[in-house]
């Protein structure tokens, strides 16, 4: 399909497909539309993820930052959600995005698909989710780790997640996990607050990045 993708003056990191809500220039004065690009193209992630030649069963850990478009992105999963078992998804408790989706809306519809959410909801932020995988997923193998303490505040060393979520995912779920496959959505240049760079210099993963 083709949708308006609205340009945001903080290079690139809010830009969304939404037109930002009176709540998101509230609470960010510094952030604000710049121009808008009418009819850019769209595809559903799994037809991005074949495309690229990613099998379902290797995607075990989905990240989703997409401003406000997480929920069209889970619908259009497809079978690749079903191989999932962590999930990182940012939300939002009140509407910054006109049109994105609702925290509550959201979490429900997680929940009726089986995911646990773990941790604190922040107002906005990042939440993670886990459930066993529907069908044949084949990224981690071996029990599940004892869950570790939950970090706070911004990480050093190796961690480059904006507020820990890469130290909170590896401590929590994969202390000692080695050769994973992510895919991480929203990732501005992928390296300076990329939650999965951490896995993939670190650890030894593979995946897909998209911005």
């Amino acid at each position: 399909g083709q949708v308006t993708f609205h340009r945001f003056s903080n290079d690139g990191k809010s830009s969304s497909i939404f037109p930002a809500t009176e709540r998101l220039r509230q609470h960010w004065p510094h952030v604000f539309e710049v121009s808008a690009i009418d009819d850019m193209p769209t595809a559903r992630l799994d037809t991005v993820l074949a495309e690229a030649g990613v099998p379902p069963g290797e995607v075990g850990l989905l990240v989703l930052d997409v401003q406000g478009a997480e929920m069209l992105a889970l619908k259009g999963a497809g079978r690749y959600l079903d191989c999932v078992e962590f999930l990182q998804v940012e939300i939002s408790q009140e509407a910054i995005y006109q049109g994105g989706a609702a925290f509550a809306e959201l979490d429900a519809h997680l929940a009726g698909l089986g995911f646990t959410r773990g941790g604190k909801v922040p107002w906005h932020g990042d939440v993670v989710y886990r459930r066993p995988p529907i069908a044949g997923s084949v990224a981690f193998h071996g029990a599940a780790p004892a869950r570790g303490p939950e970090p706070t505040g911004r990480p050093a060393g190796p961690y480059r997640g904006q507020f820990g979520q890469d130290r909170f995912v590896h401590e929590t779920f994969f202390p000692n996990q080695s050769q994973g496959v992510f895919f991480e959505a929203g990732v501005a240049d992928g390296e300076r607050i990329s939650n999965t760079l951490f896995f993939e210099r670190t650890l030894g993963w593979s995946g897909l990045l998209a911005e």
